[in-house]
């Protein structure tokens, strides 16, 4: 951070800190020579990744608005660098963003969100009508400041890029999701990157403008543009329409222009149903023959123009339809829905992949019949892409292949789906990763296959998920995960795997935390942000075990067995058990989990002679007991539990229990009591509780034969 006071370049005095984002720190400066305060933005080079892409954003705002001259766009008056770190220096632009004025007073009134919108139509158009173009792309309230006159300033350029006609494909993903337009991140699964345009702003704007006047965040739950009338039946069916045409899903069907969307705005009022209607009256008072004439030839043309955006509409409305019913818990309306979208269209994908999401990550038996096969949930899910196998596209394919690869593990089954993703320029990503998983789907068909044989193509697809795959693609957060296990798997036979992990999980966790709010929005709801962190907790859980075993000096094991403690406790912690909707998988996680972190604590304990990591142990299982109850998930806590009461006070006291004490008696009896509670052991369905409850010393305990000594 900036000293106060300190002098930039001779002349730019930092006189205070006026705000600070992920990476940059902005202040109000006063340029001595001028007498002019300006905004100074700090961004210090320490050269990574992230930084510069930070600096070439930069670079392009900067480039950017040293040429324009728009009363609702900021200007960039220097750059400079000092030691590595970066400032400039642009328009100081007194106010708060709308973000901030949305949080403090909710939905605008119409009337101010229109002269907004108006205003900034009017900058759009003026950046778009440059040579060549600017497409701003990050259109949202934050990025829109409300200066103390009333009227609007547009900032923060560092996304937007010129437009060349020749070459119109973008190479990044940029915008923020629930503002963007869907040819900014590829389609409904982040996957490939298509376009951006004039349009695209256009699609920002009108989300922007539905925030603003409804107080609904795009960006939340239900992660939709509704029309503005269901959230305020005031308002006005015209600005409805506007909003509506903005935000349409096909660029071809929004505005083709600001220019068009200025036009609309100044005449929403005559897009209003009850302006219409009045209109309307007026032309049949007139010629009533002549009025149905005109009425009949335009809905003519219209039904033939509009017949196919009808069918992807009713399609969309039905996959929405099955997204709501989802998150509802209503998984078999949901089913029901995805079916009909894919009558509607079977070629279109949306549905497919919703389909085998809810089955393989949501659905279980007790949502519907029950079945005698051993069919999984996700193969039922496989179900409805397979009896249209000549209409889906491979998007869906490499679906069914992962599915097969990590649901079922069915390796053969995922190698001849990965097989069939063809190299093809709509689906580039899935085709490469499919190519790498047939490879390891190879190998782990053929069992006799040493890593060594495939290792160089595993390393290849790690470089490839890391530099090629886009960080808000969700694959790339699965390869993460798959490419760890198998390293995990050889770790063993090549300790420099275990390095090898950690720099991977490392960058995996670093990318998820950065992407966060963009990746939840494309997740399925019970595979987030916090499963994925999880799932690599529970990889690094493995790794620093497997180092602690088989590490050579006492201290360093400690280390290892701590990191790995450590690990299951973030493992832990992305659960979700409790509450109706815990899943039994996460139960039965919760309880695996909470016994490893327990056990580390004990080997510490047991390797350091420190009885405070028993203190540490106790207090899990403790935690993981009052959690699970009498749930029969509890049962591998109970036996983990007594097991480690009954060696330790034996190795401490003797195998006679009338040596111990009065509190491990104590402990061992209530655990036991409390064990029996729990069906699965009451019942005897647990082979290591039943050889427990045989032993000698838990005999003569719980049936009070044993006479401890005092505490």
């Amino acid at each position: 951070m900036t000293e106060l006071g300190t002098v930039l370049d001779g002349k730019y005095e930092i006189l205070k800190k006026v705000g600070q984002g992920g990476m940059s720190i902005v202040y109000l400066a006063m340029d001595n020579r001028l007498n002019k305060q300006w905004a100074v933005k700090e961004i210090k080079n320490d050269g990574s990744k992230s930084t510069a892409t930070l600096l070439k954003g930069l670079e392009r705002e900067a480039n950017i608005l040293k040429d324009v001259d728009h009363p609702v766009l900021p200007r960039i008056v220097d750059i400079i660098n000092e030691n590595g770190t970066i400032y400039v220096v642009m328009d100081f632009v007194e106010g708060r963003p709308l973000s901030d004025v949305l949080k403090a007073e909710g939905a605008q009134p119409q009337e101010k969100v229109i002269e907004w919108g108006r205003a900034l139509a009017s900058a759009l158009d003026y950046l778009h009508s440059m040579n060549p173009p600017i497409i701003y792309r990050d259109m949202k309230p934050s990025n829109v400041m409300l200066k103390p006159d009333g009227s609007v300033k547009l900032i923060d350029f560092g996304t937007a890029k010129e437009y060349i006609v020749e070459n119109n494909a973008d190479t990044t993903a940029l915008g923020t999701r629930g503002y963007a337009a869907p040819e900014q991140f590829g389609d409904a699964q982040g996957h490939g990157i298509y376009n951006t345009d004039a349009r695209t702003d256009i699609y920002n704007l009108g989300a922007t403008l539905y925030h603003l006047v409804t107080g609904k965040n795009p960006c939340e739950p239900p992660y939709e543009i509704k029309p503005i009338r269901q959230w305020n039946p005031m308002l006005s069916s015209g600005f409805e329409r506007i909003i509506q045409t903005c935000c349409q899903p096909s660029p071809e069907d929004r505005y083709q222009s600001c220019s068009e969307l200025l036009y609309a705005l100044d005449h929403y009022n005559e897009l209003d149903d009850a302006y219409k209607a009045k209109a309307k009256h007026k032309i049949a008072a007139f010629s009533v023959v002549a009025g149905l004439s005109i009425l009949s030839a335009c809905c003519a043309v219209i039904g033939g123009v509009k017949k196919g955006q009808l069918k992807d509409l009713d399609y969309n409305n039905k996959v929405n339809e099955a997204r709501d019913a989802v998150d509802e818990g209503d998984y078999n309306k949901a089913f029901e829905c995805y079916k009909a979208a894919v009558d509607i269209d079977p070629t279109a994908s949306d549905a497919y992949i919703g389909y085998m999401e809810t089955y393989a990550y949501y659905y279980t038996e007790d949502d519907g019949n029950t079945s005698a096969n051993t069919e999984t949930a996700a193969e039922k899910g496989i179900r409805l892409a397979l009896k249209n196998k000549d209409e889906i596209k491979d998007d869906v394919k490499f679906k069914i292949a992962m599915l097969y690869y990590d649901e079922v593990k069915d390796y053969s089954a995922a190698k001849k789906y990965f097989n069939m993703v063809d190299e093809s320029k709509d689906f580039p990503d899935q085709a490469k990763q499919a190519k790498y998983y047939a490879a390891i789907c190879d190998s782990k068909i053929n069992k006799s296959a040493s890593f060594d044989t495939n290792k160089e193509n595993i390393f290849a697809f790690q470089d490839y998920n890391s530099d090629n795959i886009d960080d808000t693609n969700p694959d790339k957060y699965t390869n993460y995960l798959n490419i760890a296990y198998i390293y995990l798997g050889e770790i063993s036979n090549d300790p420099e795997l275990a390095n090898r992990i950690e720099v991977l999980m490392d960058e995996a966790m670093k990318n998820l935390d950065d992407n966060a709010e963009v990746l939840n929005s494309q997740f399925p709801a019970d595979r987030g942000v916090k499963y994925y962190n999880g799932q690599y907790s529970g990889v690094m859980y493995s790794v620093y075990t497997e180092l602690a075993e088989n590490a050579d000096d006492a201290g360093q094991q400690l280390h290892y067995y701590n990191s790995a403690a450590n690990s299951a406790a973030l493992y832990l912690n992305s659960l979700d058990i409790e509450g109706e909707n815990a899943t039994e998988t996460s139960k039965k996680a919760y309880s695996e989990y909470s016994v490893n972190e327990a056990e580390t604590y004990i080997k510490m304990a047991e390797n350091s002679g420190d009885d405070s990591y028993y203190d540490e142990a106790e207090r899990i299982y403790g935690n993981a007991e009052t959690t699970l109850g009498t749930d029969d998930n509890a049962a591998v806590v109970y036996v983990s539990h007594l097991s480690y009461l009954v060696d330790r006070y034996s190795n401490k006291f003797g195998s006679d229990s009338a040596s111990w004490n009065a509190s491990a008696t104590r402990a061992v009896r209530k655990v036991y009591e409390n064990g029996n509670k729990v069906p699965a052991l009451a019942n005897g369905l647990k082979q290591g509780w039943q050889s427990l409850s045989n032993d000698l010393t838990v005999k003569s305990i719980v049936n009070g034969s044993s006479r401890s000594t005092s505490e």
